[in-house]
């Protein structure tokens, strides 16, 4: 536990606004999303992740993310928008969790 991803959300994104403010609100709408899907699957992946803020994925999205029974939230820790506009995001993965997810 205790891994940070970072990210850039910025006019890359689909979901990208020129407006400062409303990419804030985006971002912390997907950040209570991610959490919703957290409780009920009890695992979510950083490639869930980045599909929600219309971020590219990667290889270590397709294996580390969040796990319930680790007893954290998600987190994507948004920068203040630098001079561009652009957010950086610092996510708080647990790490690899592929084979840790139990089938029910």
């Amino acid at each position: 536990m205790g891994n940070w991803v970072m990210a850039r959300f910025d006019s890359r994104s689909k979901n990208w606004s020129t407006d400062p403010e409303i990419n804030l609100i985006f971002i912390k709408a997907r950040s209570n999303y991610a959490n919703d899907c957290l409780r009920y699957r009890g695992h979510l992946f950083l490639n869930e992740v980045f599909d929600m803020l219309g971020l590219p994925r990667t290889s270590k999205g397709a294996t580390d993310g969040w796990l319930l029974s680790y007893g954290s939230t998600v987190e994507f820790g948004p920068s203040e928008p630098d001079e561009d506009g652009a957010i950086s995001l610092t996510f708080n993965i647990h790490g690899q969790i592929y084979d840790k997810i139990e089938a029910s």
